[in-house]
């Protein structure tokens, strides 16, 4: 009977894949799948779109052709603009139309309005996907991101907690969620989830450490991760590794080795990757503070813990000194995540500019120094002379130590300020990173930094406005 019941499937199939008109339209199907595929590669968003249509145009009634569309139109590692997530938008409707208990068609849509930067709406459509299917992890996940983003943290936390139920093993959960304790200023649960948030690495890291009672008599390598900004603002630790009998091997990105290596605590700055004969352990960089139980209250590293070339340093100071003005140096753009909402358009500088009895001097390099053929303002631009023939952050570091006040956007420069003990100014945007926290207008890390908060996105005006109360005051 078995054999029997086999033999009519196989037949069936065998009919269907000879029947003409089957086999040209699966034929035409793959065709087009592949060719859709190819499209989202080379990033031609108009054909993709236009290809789509054909696609649907096959079998207009199901559902699962529209969910395999909408995953690889968002799985793309292009950029999704305005038209592909309207059209994005169109599909989703058209599965609800098709199957209104179908979770996720709220789910890619609330990608999309994500796309398009409706934040709210987005959280809302994920929350109508929630009432379909609770067990989709990565909604709960998706809308904590958003609420973070919407400076919502408290809210953020719960969505991130149910996220992590369904999915413990999930390191991306875990540093969101680290991210939301850290800026909450929960610092033993943030720690303890950056942790688990890089648990693959640290599995994967041959002789760890840790606790700090096994750092003693042992070469400590701190191998390089993050960014340039992270490594000044962590190298402080190096303070502690010592404190508990222990050497200090420094493996760090090309451009932070010199200015890395004026802090006393590391015994050794190293570009290479070191060799395994030439460490007896090592600890994560965002491991450090978890590591030796940092809280705000006691975290290390009273600065200056970094310091500028002492030669560089006279040579600036004589360099400057004619200028008897308020100087001040400016950053206005950064080259690391989120940089398009941390930025400030140097145009939006104009007041301070014209303060009488000030200087603005750019510390800008690379990216951003565009716009200093954009503005109708006096700027002293240095970009083509500093930490070219000295080294990156050299020639920056003994400048900040001869202007009387530092301005900067959320960058590696704000961290570098901050390390050298020199006053500094720092924009924060609207929802912060983890390390400003909330409302502040100072911060652990920093004795010599002040905070300047922006109330909504791109709120660069009322900071720029402010600043320049603050500085008229000063100056008065």
């Amino acid at each position: 009977m078995k054999q029997k019941k086999k033999t009519i499937i196989l037949a069936i199939v065998l009919v269907l894949y000879t029947c003409p008109s089957y086999s040209n339209a699966e034929h035409k199907k793959q065709k087009l799948t592949k060719h859709f595929q190819e499209l989202i590669q080379k990033n031609q968003i108009d054909k993709v779109l236009t290809n789509c249509d054909e696609l649907l145009k096959l079998d207009p009634q199901n559902k699962e052709m529209y969910f395999t569309i909408l995953a690889a139109l968002f799985n793309s590692k292009h950029d999704i603009d305005q038209k592909i997530s309207f059209a994005a938008i169109d599909y989703c409707k058209k599965t609800l139309e098709l199957d209104p208990r179908d979770y996720r068609g709220y789910f890619f849509w609330a990608i999309a309005l994500t796309h398009l930067d409706k934040k709210r709406q987005a959280v809302k459509t994920y929350v109508k996907a929630l009432r379909l299917n609770r067990n989709s992890s990565a909604s709960w996940y998706n809308a904590a991101l958003l609420l973070r983003h919407m400076q919502m943290p408290e809210e953020a936390l719960s969505f991130y907690q149910e996220a992590l139920k369904l999915d413990p093993n999930k390191e991306g959960y875990h540093f969101g969620i680290a991210q939301t304790y850290l800026v909450l200023g929960d610092f033993v649960n943030g720690w303890n989830h950056m942790d688990l948030g890089r648990m693959s690495f640290l599995q994967n890291s041959k002789k760890r450490i840790t606790r700090p009672e096994e750092i003693k008599g042992k070469t400590v390598l701190i191998p390089k991760s993050w960014g340039l900004g992270d490594m000044i603002q962590f190298v402080r630790y190096a303070k502690l590794i010592k404190a508990h009998g222990g050497n200090v091997l420094m493996h760090v990105h090309h451009a932070a080795a010199k200015i890395i290596s004026t802090c006393k605590y590391v015994d050794k700055v190293t570009v290479e990757r070191p060799k395994e004969d030439e460490y007896d352990g090592q600890i994560a960089l965002w491991s450090l503070p978890g590591l030796f139980g940092s809280t705000q209250d006691s975290i290390p590293g009273k600065t200056p813990y970094l310091h500028a070339d002492p030669t560089l340093s006279y040579y600036w100071s004589t360099r400057l000194a004619h200028d008897k003005n308020f100087k001040i140096g400016i950053c206005w753009a950064g080259s690391g995540a989120f940089k398009e909402i941390k930025d400030i358009p140097l145009k939006k500088f104009a007041p301070l500019a014209h303060i009488p009895g000030v200087t603005l001097y750019s510390l800008q390099k690379g990216r951003g120094c565009e716009q200093l053929k954009e503005v109708d303002f006096d700027i002293v631009d240095l970009s083509n002379e500093i930490d070219n023939e000295h080294g990156p952050f050299m020639d920056t570091a003994a400048i900040m130590k001869n202007v009387d006040l530092i301005i900067t956007v959320d960058t590696s420069l704000a961290h570098l300020a901050g390390a050298l003990n020199v006053p500094v100014w720092t924009y924060i945007i609207f929802a912060p990173d983890w390390r400003w926290m909330l409302e502040r207008t100072d911060t652990p890390w920093y004795q010599t930094m002040k905070l300047f908060r922006g109330q909504k996105p791109y709120d660069w005006e009322y900071v720029i406005h402010t600043m320049k109360t603050e500085l008229e005051r000063m100056l008065n």
